[in-house]
């Protein structure tokens, strides 16, 4: 009985993952075959126990386990979607290209197979003539032909079948072994490595079962029968789900492989709790003699107080496991935001970044081309995938003029599109063909176009969804922020260096803040940088969470100019990225803690304050990790601050992060600064502080929207200060509940 709940769990998951992985791209076809593999792995599985589960009770029951092994062969369409998944991966095979209809005539064997055993299972093994033959005269000898040549092709049918699934599979691990040794790519290389492997076991385990004692005459046991042949399914189904999760196969975005780690966990915590309630179940009965229903609901409970922090701690560890590979889209982009911020060699810094885009993209091919300012041409300064000489001519840096506005991934129709000048647009056609590119991504940075990055269609012909965008736009972003930096340490010295750094620090700081505020339902919200001579590492930051939830943030980071506005833009970076993974704030930034802490230097660090507001709920929940302490004005002439917080990023990486929760009330106002506010000096050299800001607060009429709150604090401080200047960044944010 616990065999055949185990299978049955088993069974479902495949059956899971098969939907997983169709829901992925249920257009592309390699995503098709993967499921229907996986589809009839799950049934042949739940088949097995079934078949187990049936044979061991009443005679009623043998006759449905009779049934359930009829139906059985229908599992066996695993074995040409086997194929046919090997003549699609890593690389579609010629011969589906020139031979089309081999799609379907992989199947014709099996198919042939499931209506024969239909028959056979009401015919049997002979065939009666006799009525036949006494009514039509001379019909015996025809008859008994046809009744021997069904004997011959039953008998064959039951011994010999199991020979036509090993060719399939031997067919399809010498496919995927040739693709193996023919592909370059690291990541696609250790797929196929993991599949393969699975595949292998699989068959393995189904010789034991099947092959071996059909060959020698020796039929094994239904539950050991079962059992392997559920183990080699299961095997093979897991190798799919491993690579999944491990190595982003089938191109699988970070939500499904989430969903794929936490079904594992779930699946093996219900396994644990059905095998200990069943044998407790059992116990109890055999004591008590009563039926023990209420147990089953008390255990339940015991389970889930007791396993909760161990489903909890092996989530983690498993995801720290399996999601650690070079290919996972946070590991590059950490990789990659650390060496833009350190590397000013642009050809360094190119190889780096193609290198890395190619392993975890898997495109086909890539070129980076940057703006030669002296000679005003298109250089190539790396490329893999495109031949070295249909690159060499250099077009001039004019034909990326109309693409000066668009900083988001374009598609090479989309990028042509855009050019409103006929001898451009060719040039330009040209030109991306010669490197063989599909998507097309401008480096612009403040409207000055720097080059452009180029990549082809992915080696599995997967799309580029949601995640690969929000990739290349944000290190497309932060590289462009890099080449400016290089260009500038490549072309000035001394005092002109530091005031193009100050200017350069500026637009970088100037780009990555919100130039609109999102309409909010029952709240008021604004928020404004009022910049210094001296360029500082102030942010603020309003993000759509989805169901109604928004995040702000105000973040301050120490130092100034170029190295503060990269650390912020790298922050920005990683805080929009993380918002798509729906982390609880306090995770966020303990994320966030553990990348200023790897990637910047000792000296430097950064306050940061997130929230995230629930306007369903009226709520705000935030994580403040040295920050200015926010201020929230009641609306009665009394305000607070909230002044739970933990350390500021960057000092420790073990650092944690607790979060906090207030109710919001219409009229209340809710003050978030940067300390330019407070330490701003005044003529005798007293600073602002906060109790001149609380006070100026609890005077505020509660009919003053966020934008007026944001300006008669702008106006206090000016004419605190007497000089109308600012000695450092100040950033304000408002949130006004509405009445």
């Amino acid at each position: 009985m616990v065999l055949s709940t185990v299978f049955f769990l088993l069974g479902a998951l495949i059956f899971l993952l098969g939907i997983l992985i169709f829901r992925e791209a249920p257009r592309q076809r390699v995503n098709l075959v993967v499921s229907m593999m996986l589809f009839f792995a799950g049934f042949g599985v739940v088949l097995g126990a079934s078949g187990l589960l049936a044979g061991r009770q009443s005679l009623d029951s043998r006759a449905y386990a009779y049934f359930v092994r009829t139906f059985a062969y229908l599992w066996e369409f695993f074995f040409p979607c086997l194929l046919l998944f090997a003549l699609l991966y890593p690389t579609e095979n010629r011969l589906l290209s020139r031979m089309p209809s081999m799609v379907l005539v992989i199947f014709v064997p099996h198919a042939f197979h499931f209506l024969f055993a239909l028959v056979s299972s009401q015919a049997g093994s002979q065939l009666e003539f006799a009525p036949v033959a006494e009514r039509i005269a001379y019909s015996r000898p025809f008859l008994e032909l046809i009744a021997l040549f069904w004997r011959l092709i039953y008998r064959w049918h039951t011994s010999l079948f199991s020979f036509v699934n090993l060719a399939f599979a031997a067919s399809s691990i010498s496919l995927m072994w040739r693709g193996y040794v023919r592909t370059k790519v690291v990541t696609l290389r250790q797929q196929v490595v993991v599949v393969f492997s699975g595949i292998a076991v699989c068959l393995g385990l189904y010789g034991i079962a099947v092959l071996i004692p059909e060959t020698f005459g020796k039929p094994v046991p239904l539950a050991l029968r079962s059992t392997l042949m559920v183990l080699s399914l299961t095997i093979g189904s897991s190798a799919i789900a491993y690579s999944v999760v491990r190595y982003k196969f089938l191109d699988v975005r970070l939500i499904a492989r989430r969903s794929v780690l936490y079904g594992v966990v779930s699946a093996i915590f219900i396994g644990a709790y059905l095998t200990v309630v069943q044998q407790l179940d059992r116990a109890l009965r055999a004591f008590t003699g009563t039926e023990t229903a209420i147990f089953e609901t008390v255990f339940l409970v015991l389970a889930l107080i007791m396993f909760q922090p161990l489903i909890g701690r092996l989530e983690t560890y498993l995801e720290e496991y399996l999601m650690r590979h070079r290919s996972d889209y946070r590991n590059v982009l950490r990789r990659l935001s650390k060496d833009i911020v350190t590397v000013l060699d642009t050809d360094e810094l190119s190889i780096r970044l193609l290198g890395s885009l190619k392993e975890a993209l898997m495109a086909n091919c890539g070129m980076l081309a940057v703006v030669d300012k002296r000679k005003q041409t298109l250089r190539v300064v790396d490329s893999f995938g495109i031949e070295k000489t249909a690159l060499k001519h250099e077009p001039p840096a004019t034909i990326l003029a109309d693409l000066a506005s668009h900083t988001t991934l374009l598609s090479r129709e989309e990028a042509l599109s855009l050019l409103t000048g006929e001898k451009e647009r060719e040039m330009m056609q040209q030109y991306l063909a010669a490197a063989s590119a599909s998507w097309v991504l401008p480096l612009v940075h403040h409207e000055d176009i720097l080059g452009v990055l180029t990549l082809g269609e992915k080696i599995l012909r997967t799309r580029f969804h949601s995640e690969d965008r929000q990739l290349l736009e944000t290190l497309g972003s932060q590289l462009s922020v890099a080449l400016k930096n290089s260009l500038l340490y490549k072309e000035t010295l001394g005092k002109r260096l530091m005031e193009e750094e100050l200017l350069f620090a500026r637009k970088i700081q100037s780009a990555f803040l919100p130039r609109e505020f999102p309409v909010l339902e029952r709240f008021d919200l604004f928020g404004k940088n009022v910049p210094s001579r001296f360029v500082g590492g102030d942010y603020f930051d309003v993000v759509e969470a989805g169901a109604g939830k928004y995040l702000i943030a105000i973040a301050d980071v120490a130092g100034k100019g170029v190295a503060a506005a990269l650390l912020t833009s790298m922050v920005q970076a990683s805080l929009r990225t993380q918002i798509m993974e729906a982390k609880p704030v306090r995770e966020v930034v303990t994320t966030l803690n553990s990348l200023v802490v790897e990637m910047s230097a000792p000296e430097q660090f950064a306050t940061l304050f997130l929230a995230q507001i629930d306007t369903g709920k009226m709520t705000l929940t935030y994580c403040n990790a040295g920050h200015c302490y926010p201020i929230l004005a009641q609306g009665n002439g009394t305000a607070k601050l909230l002044s739970e917080g933990d350390l500021v990023l960057g000092v420790l990486k073990e650092a944690s992060y607790s979060e906090h929760t207030v109710t919001l009330s219409p009229g209340e106002l809710l003050v978030l600064y940067t300390d330019g506010v407070t330490e701003a000096s005044g003529a005798r050299g007293e600073e602002f502080g906060e109790e001149r800001l609380v006070e100026l607060l609890n005077h505020v009429p509660s009919s003053l929207g966020a934008k007026e709150v944001v300006g008669r604090i702008e106006r206090a401080v000016l004419e605190f200060t007497g000089t109308g200047a600012v000695s450092d960044d100040m950033t304000v944010l408002a949130l006004r509940v509405l009445v």
